[in-house]
C-alpha cells in the first residue's frame, strides 16, 4: 500500500515534486476531458442504461455532481474549439475559466479570446468579457448541457438543449448558495459598471423604500442604485467629518484651543508618509538651531517634532515648547504618544485652577 506520508522529504524535494504533479494533473485533465467529450458524442452511456453523460458520470465514473456538471461542459465547449485542450494542459487556461469563457465563444473570436484570457485571474477575465460583452442589466441565463438538471450561471448561446431559464446568480440547487453565501458578489457588467448581489435583512429593505419614498419627487422611480449612492456619500462625509476633521468651511488659519479641560479635538489620522514629512522637518529645524549656535543639549528632534502638532491645535509658541520639554523622558515613544504627553501637560499648565492647582 502506498504511504502518503512525505515527512522525510527535504523542502526542495517537495517543491519539486509538488510541481512536477501539477503539471501531470493538467496534462491528465486536458486528456481527461477529451475523453469525456468522445464518449459524450458517440453516445457511449445508452448501452450502460444511462439516459445522460450527466447520470453515466456520477453514477459510473464516480464524480460529484458539481464536478461531472463542470466537466461535461468544457468538455463539449473544448470540443467545439480545441484549442481549450492545449490551454488547459499548459495551465494557461482552468475548468472555472473555461466556464466563464464558454457563453462567449464564437468561431470567429474563440482564437482571439482564448489567448487573451490566458494566465489571467478570474477577477481579471470578467473585467475583460465585461469590457467586451459590455451589459446594462441581469440578463436571463439557461442551463445548455442536455441531459444535466438545470443550474443558474448557463447561457443560451452554449451548445446543447435549452431547459429552463433562470436569473444570473450564485445560486446552486437545492436553495444553497455558492459566492453569495460568502458575502456580496461584485461582477462587472460593463467598462465602469458593476452588479452587485446581496442579501439584505426586512429592517434594511424598509429603509431603503422609505428613502426611496421620501427622494420620489427628485429621483424617478426604482432608481434605487441612486438612492445607495447619495446614502453612501452622505456616510463617507460624516466618517471623514469624525476621523479627520473635515468640513465644508475650514478655518483660514489655526484658532486657539478651547478653555475647556475636558475639550478633545476631532481625531486626526496621518498616514506614514505624512508622518515621515512631519519628522524630517522638525530634525531640519533642530538641525538649523544647532547651526545657529543653539546648544546642542537644548535640540532634540522627538521634543522639536511635536510643537508643530501643539501649534496646529491653537497653543502658542512658548506654551508649545514648554509643553513639548514634557516629552523628553519618553523620546522613544510614538509621536501621537508624545503628543497626547503635550497635551496634558499643557492643560495642567494652563489651566491650573482646573486640576485643583493655584
Amino acid at each position: 500500500m502506498k504511504s502518503y506520508c512525505l515527512s522525510h522529504l527535504s523542502d526542495p524535494a517537495l517543491v519539486r515534486d509538488l510541481t512536477a504533479l501539477v503539471a501531470r494533473d493538467r496534462a491528465t485533465t486536458a486528456a481527461l476531458l477529451a475523453h469525456l467529450a468522445e464518449v459524450d458524442e458517440r453516445k457511449l452511456y445508452l448501452p450502460d442504461a444511462h439516459p445522460s453523460m450527466y447520470s453515466w458520470c456520477v453514477g459510473v465514473l464516480g464524480f460529484s455532481e458539481e464536478s461531472a456538471h463542470k466537466r461535461i461542459r468544457v468538455a463539449r465547449v473544448a470540443r467545439r474549439f480545441p484549442a481549450i485542450f492545449q490551454a488547459i494542459a499548459d495551465g494557461s487556461l482552468n475548468l472555472s475559466l473555461v466556464s466563464l469563457l464558454a457563453p462567449y465563444l464564437t468561431l470567429e473570436n474563440a482564437a482571439e479570446l482564448i489567448q487573451e484570457a490566458g494566465g489571467r485571474t478570474r477577477a481579471e477575465v470578467e473585467e475583460l468579457l465585461a469590457r467586451r460583452f459590455p451589459r446594462s442589466e441581469s440578463l436571463p441565463m439557461v442551463v445548455a448541457i442536455s441531459g444535466v438538471p438545470a443550474r443558474p450561471g448557463e447561457d443560451q448561446r452554449s451548445p446543447g438543449t435549452v431547459q429552463v431559464s433562470t436569473p444570473l446568480s450564485g445560486c446552486r440547487r437545492g436553495g444553497q448558495s455558492g459566492a453569495a453565501s460568502e458575502g456580496p458578489r461584485v461582477a462587472p457588467i460593463a467598462e465602469e459598471r458593476y452588479e452587485l448581489r446581496l442579501s439584505l435583512g426586512k429592517e434594511t429593505i424598509e429603509d431603503l423604500r422609505r428613502a426611496e419614498a421620501l427622494m420620489s419627487h427628485t429621483l424617478p422611480a426604482g432608481a434605487v442604485d441612486q438612492v445607495i449612492a447619495l446614502a453612501l456619500k452622505s456616510l463617507v462625509k460624516e466618517l471623514e467629518r469624525r476621523k479627520f476633521a473635515a468640513t465644508s468651511r475650514p478655518r483660514q488659519a489655526p484658532g486657539r484651543a478651547s478653555d475647556d479641560p475636558r475639550h478633545i479635538p476631532a481625531e486626526r489620522a496621518f498616514g506614514a508618509g505624512f508622518m515621515k514629512e512631519k519628522r524630517a522637518r522638525a530634525r531640519a529645524a533642530a538641525r538649523g538651531r544647532v547651526a545657529e549656535g543653539v546648544p546642542a543639549t537644548k535640540v532634540n528632534p522627538a521634543v522639536e517634532e511635536v510643537i508643530p502638532w501643539l501649534r496646529q491645535l491653537g497653543w502658542r509658541a512658548d506654551e508649545s515648547r514648554i509643553a513639548a520639554a514634557a516629552c523628553a523622558a519618553i523620546l522613544d515613544a510614538p509621536l501621537e504618544e508624545r503628543v497626547r504627553v503635550a497635551l496634558a501637560c499643557a492643560g495642567r499648565n494652563r489651566f491650573p485652577r482646573a486640576f485643583g492647582r493655584r
